[in-house]
């Protein structure tokens, strides 16, 4: 008898069945803390999943998330791994040349970027990005400066995440 592989996925979804009312991640926000239950999690992961697949993601694909860490990073890092896409993180301290380098160098056709000054960093070399094809923001980005990104399509991560979830419930 063959075994099932053990896919970060799989592992993932055996976690959410052991206790899905359960507190998974936690953050601080506004000097309090917060947690996700496991069964709110998972419904997270799905929608940022169907939400980077209907926007282009395919297995093997590489997304480059250029941030520091927080929920979303890690929420779109394992959407991404459940997708079986390989995530690229880049330091949030890197200059954009070196940011350009580790993008074309890994093929990468989606790019996460966490707040505006990452996304000026993405502005100045963007000439440079002939891969990138779509741009999740994790905060909200002044429409004037969207404007300047040419052929790269920008969505925030909370719309990425309304997308997903509309996608569930058209076909749960």
């Amino acid at each position: 008898m063959q075994e099932k592989l053990q896919t970060i996925g799989r592992l993932f979804l055996n976690r959410v069945e052991l206790s899905d009312s359960s507190n998974s991640i936690g953050w601080i926000e506004d000097d309090n803390l917060n947690f996700y239950t496991y069964k709110d999690y998972k419904a997270i992961i799905e929608s940022l999943a169907l939400g980077l697949i209907e926007n282009g993601l395919a297995p093997g694909d590489k997304i480059a998330i250029l941030a520091n860490t927080c929920k979303e990073w890690h929420c779109i890092d394992l959407s991404s791994l459940c997708s079986k896409a390989v995530v690229v993180p880049i330091y949030n301290s890197y200059l954009p040349t070196e940011i350009s380098y580790i993008i074309n160098h890994s093929e990468t056709s989606i790019l996460c970027v966490e707040n505006t000054e990452q996304f000026k960093k993405i502005l100045e070399i963007q000439d440079q990005l002939p891969k990138i094809k779509f741009l999740v923001s994790f905060a909200e980005i002044e429409s004037e400066l969207k404007n300047q990104l040419k052929d790269i399509v920008t969505i925030t991560y909370k719309e990425l995440l309304l997308q997903g979830g509309e996608l569930i419930k058209i076909n749960p």
